[in-house]
């Protein structure tokens, strides 16, 4: 459960456990937020090193309501992870889901009002959820998490499906399903039956070409000690961002001149350096605490300027991956 943050009910799920089971316990954005302002209060006057803001439970002291506010700063940012879906709050009553999210009979986490969250913080849960699921062992329950009962849920029936779930970016998800539960064909499968868009969604990801790619990504990923790629936003990337040799000297010909002049080590120590900035600057846009490490004054800046940084660094990210590239592809033309 959480440990970023005081309480059992608010999780930071880069940075916390919460069981896949549990996310459907996950409450609105809204009703989360009720919950944070009538039961804490922020203050950023000292470091909190505890938690991920500087918050404390209203218990904690029995004149807490009657002071005066200190906390603007970690209030707008714990206001705004919530918003995105970074910061989830759990329901209070931990037998019941909270009508939310549900876990269909395929195992996945299905929302049922994505217009909640902003920055398309539905998607972000759903991805935590998968990548909860891929550090669980299955193998005796279908290789699946157990279904939301539908006698469980609000109003005792199954939620409808939204014409959404049968999306391009449901397909992703489910081919980033596929993989993290070693299922690649069942999930496929699940994209052809759910029809419309998925099938092209799930191709987009994980095709004959690009399979390989994807599951070679996480491998590699796991080997440099980095988190399991965790979105099918990511593990798309991984594929848009991977260039031909070719291609990367044509886009760049100095730094292929430059580095056609070194030595094979120092293209090694190069390649090392470029793998560095695309997991740092993956960080960036992956990872909220990493983020605000890097730019402190973030939850400050308009949504222009947000948006403006999270390209510039998906642009970092392309440009080091070409650069990788061609180092790589420089010594492989010397053996």
């Amino acid at each position: 459960m959480g440990a970023s943050l005081p309480g059992n009910r608010l999780i930071c799920l880069s940075r916390d456990t919460l069981a896949p089971e549990s996310f459907e316990r996950i409450i609105s954005p809204l009703a989360a937020w009720r919950h944070i302002e009538q039961d804490y209060r922020f203050d950023d006057r000292w470091n909190n090193s505890l938690y991920i803001v500087n918050i404390f439970p209203k218990s904690a002291h029995p004149l807490a309501a009657t002071l005066p506010e200190y906390g603007r700063r970690s209030k707008e940012q714990l206001k705004a992870l919530t918003e995105r879906g970074e910061v989830v709050c759990l329901n209070d009553v931990s037998v019941l889901p909270a009508g939310l999210f549900y876990i269909d009979d395929n195992g996945m986490l299905i929302c049922r009002d994505r217009t909640l969250f902003r920055f398309d913080g539905a998607n972000s849960i759903i991805a935590a959820f998968n990548l909860a699921v891929s550090k669980r062992d299955y193998r005796y329950s279908g290789g699946k998490p157990t279904p939301t009962s539908s006698g469980q849920l609000r109003g005792g029936s199954q939620p409808a499906v939204y014409h959404t779930l049968n999306s391009k970016n449901v397909g992703r998800l489910l081919a980033a399903g596929g993989i993290y539960n070693g299922n690649v064909e069942g999930f496929r499968k699940t994209a052809e039956q759910l029809g419309g868009d998925a099938p092209a969604g799930y191709n987009q990801v994980l095709n004959e070409t690009t399979r390989g790619v994807a599951i070679a990504g996480a491998s590699i990923a796991v080997g440099l000690g980095i988190r399991r790629l965790n979105t099918a936003r990511e593990l798309e990337a991984l594929q848009q961002n991977k260039i031909s040799f070719e291609a990367a000297k044509d886009r760049y010909p100095k730094q292929y001149e430059q580095y056609n002049k070194l030595p094979d080590k120092n293209l090694e120590k190069a390649i090392y350096k470029h793998e560095k900035q695309i997991i740092e600057h993956q960080g960036y846009l992956n990872d909220p605490v990493k983020r605000l490490e890097h730019v402190p004054d973030w939850e400050r800046l308009s949504h222009q300027h947000q948006e403006n940084l999270l390209h510039h660094w998906q642009q970092d990210i392309k440009r080091h991956e070409a650069y990788k590239t061609i180092a790589e592809g420089i010594i492989k033309g010397r053996k």
